[in-house]
């Protein structure tokens, strides 16, 4: 017995295994047009997948598209509109209130201007000191 006779060689395990055939997968584009051909094979007129993307469409189906986009665009405009008269509302309510701290404070310092040159009385009333 000999010692080659007992070990397969490299070649026939080589033979003995076999790669798996290649699988071929379709296009999308590819598979749209089968789907369409076989519609028109059976008289039914399909739009699926990408060819309903490039499909001119009906009339009516068009009308459809630019009456949706038109509502979808008032009502963007509707909401902008709104939103700026809201925010300008804020902001003139904000410079209000900073034009009313503002005028406070100047009188507070007024006050206190007549108070240190002793043109009004400690209580806060317009009246001269009396002086003897």
């Amino acid at each position: 017995m000999d010692s080659r006779d007992s070990v397969p060689s490299a070649s026939s395990q080589t033979e003995k295994i076999k790669k798996p055939a290649k699988k071929v997968v379709d296009s999308a584009i590819r598979t749209a047009l089968k789907i369409k051909d076989e519609a028109k094979k059976l008289g039914k007129e399909t739009h699926q997948g990408l060819l309903s993307f490039w499909c001119k469409g009906t009339e009516a189906e068009k009308k459809k598209f630019y009456q949706m986009h038109d509502d979808l665009s008032a009502d963007n405009q509707s909401k902008f509109v709104s939103t700026k008269k809201h925010e300008d509302a804020t902001k003139k309510v904000h410079i209000r209130e900073l034009a009313r701290n503002q005028q406070q404070k100047h009188r507070k310092k007024l006050k206190e201007a007549d108070k240190a040159s002793r043109l009004c009385s400690p209580g806060g009333m317009k009246r001269k000191p009396v002086s003897n």
